[in-house]
């Protein structure tokens, strides 16, 4: 096959992305860097019923500086990762997603008759991108099932080059438009939501089966009067779960990261993060290191490993001591 190591400056025309799947199946895309696109990063074109696109891989990319030129007049758009219409078996892991317009990750629909299932988003990390997930379905007769999002950090929401430049402020972590669609076993656990200029959760108009959503063991921070936005009223992290049962398990607490500003999510010893998530299935984390290291995941990209030292180093100085 073909293979390319970077995609990068790729020219802007109305609607064209740096990387366009249509109606395609077992693509694995991995280990590129994709920068300034006008448009989206990665788009998959599922706008006529038959381009359904199945067994998708997106894994070990970079994804930096997309979207934001002019598309209709002033309209202007961008995500990192695009999924249009319809799409099943995608899997999206071990990304970074750094200054994106609109969406580091999205999945929308505004066609009739379509389905998305099975997409799994984990371990990702999104940084200064005007929001993190989104999931808009607006198309007639739409099905959603099988939907997974877990052990990403979306951090700086709202915090990057796009942002002053909105007609439309967002600034979140999820973006959830409205939907009439049969929805089923949607997943969102063990992500760490860390600073956003506008909400937290922005949830715009009523989902017919958001109640069947499991939203659980995540961690926010930091907590604030109009941090959830729950169909058209603003919440802090109490209000928010009371009207919506959600997060029951979930945590409002400072990470205790390494250095988020220098982009380093690791946990420190002290963080609340440590084994407070749940079993979603995952094995390995953002570095590859094993899953669970204690009692239970953590919740975020990185499991955190206990610094043991060196055997015999009695002085703390990275040398074995001998007598």
């Amino acid at each position: 096959g073909t293979y390319y190591s970077s995609i990068e400056a790729a020219q802007y025309i109305l609607y064209v992305n740096q990387v366009q799947i249509t109606g395609k199946s077992y693509i694995t895309i991995q280990d590129l860097d994709f920068r300034y696109g006008g448009h989206h990063g990665i788009m998959f074109d599922g706008y006529e019923s038959y381009n359904n696109s199945d067994n998708i891989i997106i894994q070990r990319n970079d994804f930096s500086y997309i979207g934001g030129a002019y598309e209709n007049g002033t309209e202007r758009g961008g995500n990192g990762i695009e999924i249009y219409s319809q799409a099943s078996n995608v899997t999206v892991r071990y990304n970074t997603f750094n200054q994106i317009y609109d969406c580091a990750m999205a999945a929308e629909n505004g066609e009739s008759n379509r389905a998305f299932s099975n997409m799994n988003f984990y371990y990702n990390l999104v940084t200064n991108s005007e929001n993190g997930f989104a999931l808009l379905m607006m198309g007639a007769n739409t099905t959603i099932s099988n939907v997974n999002f877990s052990n990403n950090v979306i951090y700086n929401n709202g915090g990057g080059w796009s942002h002053p430049q909105r007609p439309d402020l967002l600034g979140t972590a999820f973006l959830f438009f409205g939907s009439n669609a049969n929805t089923s076993n949607v997943y969102i656990e063990n992500n760490i939501v860390h600073t956003s200029t506008q909400w937290h959760v922005y949830l715009y108009s009523t989902y017919k089966d958001f109640a069947n959503f499991v939203w659980n063991h995540n961690l926010y921070y930091p907590d604030f009067a109009t941090a959830f936005s729950y169909y058209g009223t603003t919440y802090n992290f109490a209000g928010w779960k009371s009207v919506t049962g959600k997060d029951a398990n979930s945590i409002i607490s400072d990470p205790l990261f390494a250095n988020a500003s220098g982009a380093n999510f690791h946990l420190t010893s002290n963080s609340p993060a440590i084994n407070a998530g749940t079993n979603v299935g995952l094995t390995r984390d953002f570095d590859g290191i094993t899953v669970p290291q204690g009692s239970a995941p953590d919740i975020g990209a990185y499991e955190y490993v206990e610094d043991v030292g060196i055997l015999g180093d009695l002085n703390s100085d990275g040398k074995v001591d001998v007598a």
